[in-house]
């Protein structure tokens, strides 16, 4: 489950000094009810976690920031990558 989404990738529209970076908060759990709270983050390249067995990166969320717009929450998709390890 998703449990926080944070975008401070640069807004279309705006010129930024720094380019930003896609951070998600998971909760995960395996067959066994095990349960652990992740963080991925994505800044020019996505960083793996590694729990409960598999590997965990965060590729991307959509739309992406414009400049002037409020995106909501329930509005954002994220593309993950899960490999088992």
């Amino acid at each position: 489950a998703v449990t926080a989404v944070h975008d401070s990738r640069c807004p279309i529209g705006e010129q930024c000094i720094w380019a930003g970076q896609m951070e998600v908060k998971l909760e995960v759990s395996n067959e066994y009810s095990e349960k652990k709270e992740i963080k991925l983050i994505h800044q020019r390249q996505p960083q793996i976690v590694s729990v409960l067995g598999y590997d965990f990166s965060l590729l991307d969320v959509a739309p992406h920031p414009k400049k002037g717009k409020v995106i909501q929450a329930d509005t954002q998709a994220i593309r993950l990558k899960i490999e088992n390890n």
